[in-house]
């Protein structure tokens, strides 16, 4: 886990709003940028969505539900070089919507949380059974969201430039 925020009312709406205006979160590594990727469509976009709307026919609900990505899956590939050393040839996300187990202790450095990277934790993926959905819960006045990520280096064939 990376940290822990209580979004109040405010903030919430503004993030839905967010969402339905499709913004994207920008980043770069090595001076290049984040890829959203899907191999079996073959297309790429740069950055990656806040979150997603779901229509009632999907998530069963009377009206629109909005889900915040709070978990990203970086894949980051490289080419090694004679002298030791690495060029960064990829950097592509995946963002995840999970509504991670909320501690009792506050987060710290090493904690361990049982959603993300607890001894036997499943694998972090998109659910439509534990999505985060950007409303508080019945009786508080905020939502309590864990961001987190993970990251995985693979050698890659793409020769750098």
């Amino acid at each position: 886990p990376l940290c822990q925020k209580n979004i109040k009312q405010n903030p919430l709406r503004w993030l839905r709003k967010l969402v339905e205006r499709q913004y994207r979160v920008h980043m770069t590594l090595d001076s290049l940028p984040v890829l959203m990727r899907n191999k079996e469509l073959n297309y790429a976009v740069r950055g990656y969505p806040v979150g997603f709307k779901a229509p009632p026919e999907y998530s069963g609900l009377e009206a629109d539900e909005y889900y915040l990505y709070n978990h990203l899956k970086f894949t980051i590939t490289y080419q090694e070089v004679e002298d030791g050393g690495v060029h960064i040839t990829g950097f592509d996300v995946l963002p995840v919507s999970i509504k991670h187990e909320i501690p009792d202790s506050p987060l710290g450095p090493t904690s361990e949380i049982s959603t993300c990277n607890s001894e036997g934790a499943k694998p972090v993926i998109n659910d439509p059974a534990t999505y985060l959905a950007l409303t508080a819960p019945d009786g508080q006045d905020h939502l309590s969201v864990i961001f987190s990520y993970e990251v995985k280096w693979e050698r890659g064939e793409t020769e750098w430039a």
